[in-house]
């Protein structure tokens, strides 16, 4: 009972700033450490995948390669879509916590811990079923936006910080409530809460 009081009082304050990137450095230490104790073998993640859009498919939910046809035309977009993957997570998230920590909003607390759940959580999936992405599975004619039209997410530089077979559940959709409520708290603008 007492751990539990000490674990939620720590996480619901706000710490130091050196205390604070030792909870981020940490929580990606965790994550590489996760990921190369579980090294995903490319078949079994790719079978994950599968088992998922045939359900997705079954179910009439397979919306994914409609979409991103409507969306990806040409160069432009490909290269827009994948700068936007990559800032999504690289960028928004790292900004917001930055952004509500030194402007000492209130919320700071909850978003960092918002944040370390859905990373926590994430991990924890990865390394009991990783699951390969969308552009993994032929079939599904889903495009590469990303390496296509940014970086190349299979080159053994990019695949240093980052799980190639983590597609699910997604940290970048995991992430985007996160920011979204770290910009809706911090402010009262109806402007910049509708963007």
């Amino acid at each position: 009972m007492t751990v539990r009081r000490g674990v939620r009082g720590f996480l619901s304050s706000r710490h130091s700033r050196l205390t604070e990137i030792a909870l981020g450095v940490g929580g990606l230490a965790a994550y590489n450490i996760v990921r190369a104790r579980h090294r995903a073998d490319r078949a079994v993640a790719v079978a994950n995948a599968r088992r998922i859009a045939d359900a997705e498919r079954r179910l009439g939910v397979l919306v994914e390669p409609a979409v991103q046809r409507a969306l990806v035309r040409g160069r432009m977009s490909r290269t827009l879509l994948g700068a936007a993957y990559i800032a999504s997570q690289v960028v928004a998230l790292p900004l917001a916590l930055r952004t509500s920590f030194h402007g000492n909003d209130p919320a700071y607390p909850a978003l960092r811990t918002m944040a370390l759940i859905s990373w926590t959580t994430g991990v924890a999936w990865y390394a009991w079923r990783p699951v390969a992405p969308p552009r993994m599975l032929h079939d599904m004619q889903v495009t590469d936006t990303v390496s296509e039209g940014f970086i190349a997410m299979d080159s053994p530089a990019v695949r240093l910080f980052y799980n190639p077979y983590a597609a699910m559940p997604s940290l970048h959709v995991g992430m985007a409530p996160v920011v979204a409520w770290a910009v809706w708290s911090s402010t009262t603008n109806p402007l910049v809460r509708a963007g």
